[in-house]
């Protein structure tokens, strides 16, 4: 029986705990993302998820990006082979109708660390590394992390940490905003799993509105955020 790239459970009621399972670098491989399509388009269906941990496999890599083993193969095909389908994946992760954490518990870099900014809250390992090193390989970060990373911190730090390819430590990623905590490694899966609890304790419609109403806002103008606001609060009543 083949193992699952990604491992699901359920730690506590309304908790979905997502493991990247490929270590020792759990790599957004074709397969991989497939997976987490497939995890994904559930958990947009489960109305008893009510928070989601994404974390991965080791104590020393979150995750190290994409496959470039897989790249050659794709040369002629990558935007509909492999970028178009990872966008659409992390957008969905990005929008899900509940909150959602990212455990990084090791180094998050490239392709991870874009997959770690689609989540709500993001704690990290005090050991661990993150950035954006595509710059080093001729290429951009290409799965929506130039917009969500200049959208957290701004143009002036996005721009420097994805041009020079700057990776930073825990203690600068708190600093720059780009991660909410950062705690010693034995105990990250339990402050995340923490947070997860509180969170899956609210009221899901509202969690949901809030984070949908904070997304629209970092897009609309305010008049078009209102209507926004306007438009969930009438599905609601439905």
């Amino acid at each position: 029986m083949e193992q699952s790239l990604i491992l699901t459970m359920r730690p506590e009621s309304g908790i979905l705990w997502v493991t990247l399972n490929t270590p020792p670098l759990n790599l957004q491989s074709l397969e991989c993302m497939a997976e987490m399509e497939e995890i994904v388009s559930q958990a947009e269906r489960d109305e008893s998820i009510r928070a989601l941990v994404l974390t991965g496999s080791g104590d020393r890599v979150f995750c190290a990006g994409s496959d470039v083993k897989e790249f050659p193969a794709l040369r002629s095909n990558f935007v509909e082979g492999k970028l178009r389908r990872e966008n659409d994946v992390f957008t969905r992760l990005a929008e899900l109708p509940f909150p959602t954490v990212a455990a990084l518990n090791g180094s998050a870099m490239g392709g991870g660390f874009e997959m770690a900014l689609c989540c709500d809250f993001r704690i990290m390992s005090s050991q661990a590394k993150i950035g954006l090193p595509e710059i080093f390989l001729g290429n951009f970060p290409g799965s929506g992390g130039v917009m969500r990373l200049t959208k957290l911190v701004g143009p002036a730090r996005a721009f420097e940490l994805i041009c020079l390819g700057r990776s930073v430590d825990a203690d600068t990623a708190i600093r720059l905003g780009l991660v909410h905590e950062a705690v010693e490694p034995e105990y990250l899966q339990r402050r995340a799993l923490a947070m997860a609890g509180r969170l899956a304790k609210l009221p899901r419609s509202a969690a949901g509105r809030i984070k949908a109403l904070v997304h629209s806002a970092t897009y609309e103008t305010a008049a078009q955020s209102a209507v926004h606001g306007l438009h969930l609060d009438r599905n609601l009543l439905h």
